[in-house]
């Protein structure tokens, strides 16, 4: 149930429905995030 909830707050966040997209995209979206995280904050 918790993965429902993540996809409303990813709908949220780039506006569109998350649950068009394939997978293979939110996993790309989830590495993304995370490369960014190791990074530290954004000037």
């Amino acid at each position: 149930m918790k993965t429902i909830g993540y996809l409303g707050r990813i709908d949220k966040l780039f506006g569109v429905p998350a649950t068009t997209r394939n997978w293979n995209t939110i996993v790309a979206i989830v590495r993304i995030l995370k490369a960014q995280g190791t990074q530290g904050p954004r000037s």
